[in-house]
């Protein structure tokens, strides 16, 4: 069994995603070599992907297909374990059982509930809005690889959508006096992008 659950998650590395409320969720896991940890090491990570979103910027995004690359919302399950690390477990002939059972319990009980209470684009937005001030939303950014605005863009897209004028603004407004003059995703300037949804500074 051991060595079952090893070579599927070296060969297949992610769970069937599941759909509700619209959007997308996947458990995807990261298989890496870490000498320092014995050698093979294991992570998981758990996205949430908005369909609204993956549509309106479709082409300027890391894929053209929804998965986990392209997840708008994500943690690794250490984090939402309680670990004050991105912990990564150590694979071996010895430790394998109790690292399955490690991670079987971590996403039943940390990253499920994760997925069920962040999947509708209202939860996202709730979200985004209680951290976008604060450290975890700066580690998002770094998380993701971007370093840039996107999950700015993202916020602010998606209270349009929900149609929460009242943070529609505020946001728009904030990102407006700071990025208008940067380029957007697909063209033009962010600022263009703002006006186009209704913002008006």
């Amino acid at each position: 069994m051991c060595y079952l659950f090893s070579r599927w998650v070296q060969e297949k590395r992610q769970l069937p995603c599941s759909q509700a409320k619209g959007n997308w969720a996947f458990i995807h896991f990261l298989h890496e070599t870490y000498p320092q940890k014995g050698g093979n090491c294991i992570n998981v990570q758990i996205g949430i992907s908005s369909q609204k979103i993956f549509d309106r910027f479709k082409g300027a995004l890391f894929s053209d297909k929804l998965g986990p690359q392209e997840s708008h919302l994500n943690d690794r399950l250490g984090y939402l374990m309680g670990m004050k690390e991105d912990y990564w477990w150590a694979l071996s002939s010895t430790s394998e059982e109790k690292v399955a059972e490690t991670l079987t319990r971590g996403i039943r009980e940390f990253g499920i509930p994760f997925i069920e209470k962040h999947i509708s684009d209202e939860d996202l937005c709730r979200f985004f809005l209680s951290t976008m001030f604060k450290h975890w939303f700066g580690r998002l950014l770094i998380f993701i690889g971007l370093g840039d605005r996107r999950p700015l863009l993202y916020l602010v897209f998606l209270l349009k959508e929900t149609g929460d004028e009242v943070n529609f603004k505020k946001v728009a407004k904030f990102i407006y006096k700071r990025h208008r003059q940067r380029p957007f995703l697909g063209g033009g300037s962010i600022g263009d992008f703002l006006l186009s949804l209704g913002f008006h500074p």
